[in-house]
């Protein structure tokens, strides 16, 4: 069933229904139902096996989340018999409100960098005080290092360029594997919208809230963050972890090593991919993955010789907070 068949039957036929966003995951559309504007998606159910479960993970994270002081979340529009979603064929569908604001794939200063760590460290510290159980993955094995060398090992059929690096990440492998508190699982930084006045206005893209460790979501923003094509930037760097750090017990070592756990982590998962198919991540074509394995080896590499940059930022930081 194509989109404007699932707004007709589920919701209100659209005036305007296009692509919108760049996900590697799930399928997005810009819609037009009366004068409002909204985001229908669709769920990408080969990555997440428990649909229903991922919802009732959002569900409560808004409810939870509603009124907090500095998190703004996007909202789910109930279908015509009351229901946050729509499955069909086994796939489901949502519709949010498309929030003002814009989204960047690439910061243009360091305040924006800084806002939007604080934005997703208020998001993780207001998650502690959310009660319940310890929540399942979304994704099983999501953000273990260990998990995707696993892999990485089992298609592998001939050395690969990137061995060395690989093997350069066995002594992470298992360094944030206790999880610690809720975290949000996917901090790149165009799942965060800035005002006019570069403000972060709203955190966006929950699918993958889960109990984990800090560090991951802390480490995903700063690789996300600093990045500026393979190099990775000391001055952001410094912002995200002024933003990020007052909310975490962070120490050196995690905010020096989180994004190179990171970095790697994703080089892995690209490079899996790749050799395995192009099964997970969405491409325009086969060699796509191996680009962006490429890339994330290559920001792993200049994070490794600027570490002690990294620490005499992060222990400076660290410094002043405390």
């Amino acid at each position: 069933m194509n989109p404007e068949e699932i707004l007709r039957q589920f919701w209100q036929p659209a005036h305007e229904c296009q692509p919108f966003g760049a996900g590697h995951i799930n399928d997005s559309f810009r819609v037009t139902l009366g004068s409002g504007q909204f985001v229908l998606q669709r769920l990408n159910n080969s990555v997440f096996a428990d649909p229903e479960g991922v919802m009732g993970n959002i569900g409560r994270v808004l409810e939870h989340c509603k009124g907090a002081d500095g998190v703004r979340l996007p909202t789910l529009q109930p279908t015509r018999d009351g229901r946050p979603y729509a499955i069909v064929g086994g796939v489901l569908w949502r519709l949010w409100d498309l929030l003002p604001g814009r989204s960047l794939d690439v910061l243009e200063h360091p305040g924006q960098a800084r806002a939007a760590a604080a934005a997703y460290g208020a998001f993780q510290s207001h998650l502690e005080s959310l009660p319940g159980p310890r929540w399942a993955d979304p994704i099983p094995g999501f953000f273990r290092l260990e998990k995707y060398l696993d892999d990485y090992q089992r298609v592998r059929r001939e050395p690969q360029p990137f061995d060395d690096a690989i093997a350069g990440l066995l002594p992470l492998a298992h360094r944030f594997a206790e999880p610690n508190r809720l975290i949000h699982g996917d901090c790149k930084v165009n799942n965060v919208l800035f005002d006019a006045e570069d403000r972060v206005c709203a955190v966006l893209d929950l699918d993958t809230v889960m109990w984990g460790h800090w560090a991951w979501d802390f480490g995903d923003l700063a690789r996300s963050a600093c990045a500026r094509g393979e190099m990775f930037d000391i001055d952001l760097f410094e912002a995200v972890v002024a933003g990020f750090a007052p909310f975490v017990p962070a120490d050196v070592d995690a905010l020096v090593l989180a994004p190179c756990y990171v970095a790697g982590m994703l080089g892995v998962r690209f490079l899996t991919d790749h050799l395995a198919g192009d099964v997970y991540f969405k491409v325009a074509e086969h060699g796509e993955n191996l680009h962006r394995a490429a890339t994330q080896f290559a920001v792993l590499r200049s994070m490794q010789s600027q570490r002690s940059e990294m620490e005499a930022v992060a222990s400076q930081v660290l410094l002043l907070e405390r």
